[in-house]
Formats: structure tokens, sequence, C-alpha cells
């Protein structure tokens, strides 16, 4: 059993407006956690909503999350509400999450 991956899928979000050292060693761990590791990546209009500015637009985050090999595939993140939607839809078996705001919505 030692050195097996679980058969979990995990899920996480985020901005990931910068991937560095720190950001890299939290996927590797998270996707050592599981057999596949989703990434919900917060799209302009969420980050807009939550008033958080990013150097980066979204297509440009997106695409340095699917290069990285700790993960299998990354979807949109539109509003919070859809955390449990996701959990669902794509089965998973471990929720990571870092600061969540706390009147989020998916209006606008």
């Amino acid at each position: 059993m030692i050195g097996q991956v679980p058969s979990r899928v995990v899920l996480t979000y985020g901005v990931f407006d910068d991937i560095g050292p720190q950001t890299s060693a939290r996927l590797r761990h998270l996707g050592g956690l599981g057999r596949e590791l989703i990434v919900g990546c917060a799209t302009d209009a969420l980050c807009l909503r939550s008033g958080i500015r990013c150097a980066l637009p979204y297509h440009q985050r997106r695409a340095m999350l699917e290069r990285a090999r700790f993960v299998s595939r990354v979807i949109a993140q539109d509003c919070w509400d859809q955390l449990r939607t996701d959990i669902v839809n794509y089965n998973a078996g471990a929720l990571a999450l870092g600061e969540v705001p706390p009147l989020s919505t998916c209006r606008g």
C-alpha cells in the first residue's frame, strides 16, 4: 500500500496570478493526494466582483495551470457558489481551500 496514490479526485480553487515555488509545491502536494487534481481558476469576472486585481488575464492564468504536470484539469471558477456542484459533478473526494471571500455570490 505504501506509494500508492489514493483513488480520490482532489479539487482546489484560486486566482493563480503568480505560479511561483510555493504554488508549485502546493499543487504538487495536492496532486499526490489523489489520482486526479482539478483546479478551479477564478475568472476575470469573479476577480472583478471580489475586488481582486490580477496582473494576468484568465486565459493566461489558465494556460499556466494547464502546463503544470501535477494538474489534471483546469475549470473556470465563476463564483464561490459553484463549489457544491463541482464536488458532485467531478466526484471530488477532497477539497483544498485557502482563504474564501465571505460574501461572494454568482450574481453580478
